[in-house]
């Protein structure tokens, strides 16, 4: 798989949202709720849709029974993209796996952006992400 410069970051802030959040994987949600900042192309579409970052946070929250706290500098330094993929629960993976197919069939360069991601989630309502 190659991963865009955004992809990469878009991955190690979903690292320290799963952090943040004190779980030690990463799971879609946490993709979806960094998707949210305003960085990245695909906040403006889930905007659009509704889909905010203080409502993704708070279904987290809900769903994790644990609210969103601080990092430290040091936890943040250890939020790597090498550590999200080793970190990336088995749905994460998934999601991945299939951005990686729809950037190889609609890219000439086969790198995974944060859009291909996007676009696996909507379609796959059955993944944590696509239930928010």
């Amino acid at each position: 798989m190659k991963f865009g410069e955004s992809t990469i970051q878009l991955l190690s802030e979903a690292l320290v949202y799963a952090r943040a959040f004190r779980c030690e994987t990463v799971g879609t949600e946490f993709i979806l709720l960094a998707m949210t900042r305003e960085e990245y192309q695909t906040s403006q579409i889930l905007e659009n849709e509704g889909v905010t970052q203080d409502n993704v946070a708070e279904v987290i929250s809900k769903v994790c029974n644990a609210s969103m706290v601080d990092l430290t500098d040091d936890e943040v330094a250890l939020c790597t993209f090498e550590n999200s993929l080793q970190n990336a629960r088995i749905d994460t993976k998934r999601v991945l796996a299939e951005a990686d197919l729809l950037a190889k069939r609609f890219n000439g360069d086969g790198v995974i952006q944060p859009a291909h991601i996007l676009a696996v989630l909507a379609a796959k309502k059955s993944f944590s992400a696509g239930k928010i």
